[in-house]
Order: structure tokens, then sequence, then C-alpha cells
């Protein structure tokens, strides 16, 4: 509950005519309550094994904000590096150049969608795995606001598909199951 304790309407010094400076003060208190989230148990136990395990992502998504939200996200769940790209071309780049724990990609982008980029890194990833110049298969997570693209993603060379937009429990599912 908020208290206002004074309001108050004074004559702008500005102008004595019709301006006038509005001010009002209240008072919050500042205990924390059952009203304030906190993670649950299950949040700060996935958030410590990101932390120990030191895991990294690659976050692939055209749009600016979202990708500072997914970084941000990623970030404060405790990932050790979290880099960014704006296309599939150089996410695909960056894929090829070095491993991350996981990829989280967009499906429609310009330049080259997410599954193109999948295709064309699971050709890659199979002659390096192969080489031995790589030893795990990339994780590879879709993530996507359209709806017939969650089934079809993993048609695709995807691992998993998230809806947008990302989620801490989507987080936690993921990092529960392929690292736990």
């Amino acid at each position: 509950n908020l208290d206002i304790y004074s309001m108050q309407e004074e004559k702008s010094p500005m102008s004595p005519s019709t301006s006038y400076n509005n001010s009002m003060s209240m008072s919050m208190p500042l205990t924390p309550n059952s009203s304030f989230p906190t993670p649950s148990t299950a949040q700060a136990a996935t958030e410590d094994m990101i932390r120990r395990l030191r895991l990294t992502a690659m976050v692939v998504e055209d749009t600016a904000s979202v990708r500072k939200l997914m970084e941000r996200l990623l970030t404060k769940m405790g990932f050790e590096s979290v880099v960014c790209y704006e296309n599939g071309s150089k996410g695909l780049d960056a894929m090829m150049a070095a491993p991350v724990d996981i990829v989280f990609t967009d499906v429609q982008m310009p330049i080259m969608t997410g599954p193109e980029m999948v295709r064309r890194f699971r050709k890659f990833e199979a002659e390096a795995l192969e080489s031995g110049a790589r030893q795990e298969r990339q994780l590879v997570v879709a993530v996507t606001a359209n709806g017939s693209e969650l089934t079809d993603s993993v048609n695709n060379g995807f691992d998993e598909v998230c809806p947008k937009p990302l989620s801490v429990r989507d987080i936690e599912n993921l990092v529960q199951k392929y690292f736990a």
C-alpha cells in the first residue's frame, strides 16, 4: 500500500499566470514481503549449475531489442559468456569458428534464416565430428513466435524449440535436460 502523506499545488516562479508545479510525496515500505518475487529453489539450483559448469551461449536474433533481452537474461542466469549475432550468416561463421554450450536462434531472419544456418552447420559439424575436429554435437535451440514453426524446427536440425519470449523456465528446462 502506498501512503500519500502530502499533496500540494504551487504556482511556478517562472510564470505567475496559469502555469503550476504539481508535486506529490509518497512513502513505501522497503521491507521485502511475499509480493516481491524471489527465485525458486529449482531456479537457484539451475543458476548454480550454470555458474559451476561455466556454460556459454550464443544468441542469433535479428531484432536488436530481443537480442539484448536474451543476452541480459542469460547473463543474469549465470552464463559465463553470451555472444550475439544479428543474422544466420554471422551466426554460422561463429558456430563454425568456436563451439559454445548452447545456441539460441530465431527462425525467420534476413540474409540467412535459422533453418538454413542450422542445415549448413550440421553438414560442417558431421565432417568435423568424423575427422575428430569436434567432439560433441552442438546444442541448437530454435526460438520462435510462430506456432507452426514450433513443430517444423525439430525436423530442420534443431535440437529443441522454445516459444518467444524465451523464459527463465525454458532455459532451466534446457539446462536440466542437457547438462544435469
